[in-house]
């Protein structure tokens, strides 16, 4: 299993797969509009990613991170840096229960302090 940033078709698949969980009250189609005007939104553009936790070409779980700078006081005074939250983490009905939002989350978290995030929130 492998965590990357979903492409193009793997955030239309998800948005369709989420809809059940998260469009109350929309259609199919205006929670798809409303998913794209939001990512669309300047600081979705910078400051959001979607991830994939896959086995090859099949997706398994999903989430959304959204970049912060945060600052971090220590006895050197106070360091600017960046933190991450992970959201709208999902796994579909039938793929519940078998760890893969763990999985999903610890590989993220080891991804995003890689690249120099003072933590996952």
């Amino acid at each position: 299993m492998e965590l990357r940033q979903a492409t193009s078709a793997e955030l239309i698949a998800r948005n369709c797969a989420t809809f059940s969980a998260w469009g109350a009250k929309l259609s199919l189609e205006q929670y798809l509009t409303r998913e794209r005007i939001l990512r669309d939104q300047p600081f979705s553009r910078e400051r959001m990613r979607t991830w994939v936790l896959a086995d090859g070409h099949n997706v398994l779980a999903s989430c959304e991170s959204y970049r912060m700078d945060t600052y971090v006081r220590s006895d050197d005074g106070t360091q600017p840096g960046h933190a991450e939250a992970a959201a709208s983490i999902f796994v579909e009905g039938e793929r519940r229960g078998q760890g893969l939002a763990t999985g999903l989350v610890d590989r993220l978290a080891t991804r995003i302090k890689a690249e120099g995030a003072m933590c996952l929130v």
